[in-house]
């Protein structure tokens, strides 16, 4: 089944220094996706260059090639919003396929690369966050 989703911009660019920045922050986040940012880095000065450096190269990805800070529509197979098969509970070997207005690809893959492992692949505009994005990891199976 076929399934379109609106997706509304939940932050927007204010202006260049904004390509640097964290939202309305200088300084990195004590935490990034969940997870802690650089525990094992103390130094907040340190912490806010390697931030300074990783900041702007996310948000090319999202805000300038991508479509973060812009309403728009996610057109494919349901569930839609999905990256890869690995999200879902239970996963879904196979592909994964949608577009974003009608013209932005998103392809994804997940399971068996060869014996013993497994593939996590995705390539093009991610359907959840509008961000363009690479991915390729071989996952060793674990029994």
């Amino acid at each position: 089944m076929i399934e379109t989703v609106q997706v509304r911009a939940t932050t927007r660019p204010t202006g260049f220094l904004w390509f640097f920045r964290n939202g309305d922050s200088w300084h990195a986040p004590e935490t990034n996706n969940g997870t802690p940012y650089l525990p094992n880095i103390s130094n907040p000065w340190v912490r806010d260059f390697f931030w300074f450096c990783r900041n702007p190269v996310g948000n090319f990805m999202g805000f300038v090639i991508g479509f973060e800070g812009h309403d728009y529509v996610v057109w494919g197979p349901a569930p839609v919003l999905r990256t890869t098969g690995r999200d879902a509970t239970p996963q879904v070997f196979g592909w994964k396929w949608c577009l974003i207005n009608y013209w932005a690809p998103f392809v994804s893959y997940w399971g068996p690369l060869f014996p013993g492992y497994q593939l996590e692949f995705y390539f093009g505009w991610r359907p959840a966050s509008g961000g363009f994005g690479l991915k390729f990891i071989p996952h060793k199976i674990t029994t």
